[in-house]
């Protein structure tokens, strides 16, 4: 195995280390704590990591970014509150981290370029979606979604960039 080879197995198995302790994280503390103050919003929430790990390219001084999607009437209405208590809740740094480790940010779709593909779901809202959003959203680990919406959407993205891969190759 070249160098090459070797430094991608290890922001590979980063990668998966960091996907595992945002879901620890998420469900052990963040879900609890959602069902106790924001139960009526529960099977709304989209959860998924979203930084470096989700595209496989963590090493050991990346922190573990994960993002808690809600509609923006929802983002209006609790997402401040939402990210008030996500904030008192313990940190769990994790070894390699030098960073404070992990961070869950609430969000509406708007604020990741997403919010027309979202609130709209017609081709038009898919063909004026950034490809870069699209990208983000085809390489998302989805932790948490209910209703499958994000999952679904996902999908489409994975397909969709398959769609430029292959005009652009």
């Amino acid at each position: 195995m070249n160098n090459e080879d070797t430094l991608l197995k290890k922001r590979l198995e980063m990668s998966e280390k960091q996907i595992r302790a945002c879901k620890e994280y998420f469900f052990e503390l963040i879900l609890p704590m959602v069902l106790k103050k924001f139960l009526a919003y529960e099977k709304n929430l989209m959860v998924a990591v979203t930084g470096t790990a989700s595209f496989g390219a963590a090493d050991e001084f990346s922190d573990c970014d994960a993002s808690i999607f809600l509609s923006k009437k929802d983002h209006n209405k609790i997402g401040n509150l939402m990210q008030d208590e996500i904030g008192k809740l313990p940190m769990r740094p994790w070894a390699e981290v030098q960073d404070p480790g992990i961070h869950f940010t609430v969000l509406n779709f708007g604020q990741m370029g997403l919010g027309k593909l979202f609130a709209f779901r017609s081709d038009k809202a898919w063909s004026q979606t950034s490809p870069v959003a699209l990208w983000h959203l085809s390489k998302y680990k989805v932790l948490y979604d209910p209703k499958g919406k994000l999952s679904r959407f996902q999908s489409i993205a994975k397909a969709l960039m398959s769609l430029i891969y292959s005009k652009i190759s």
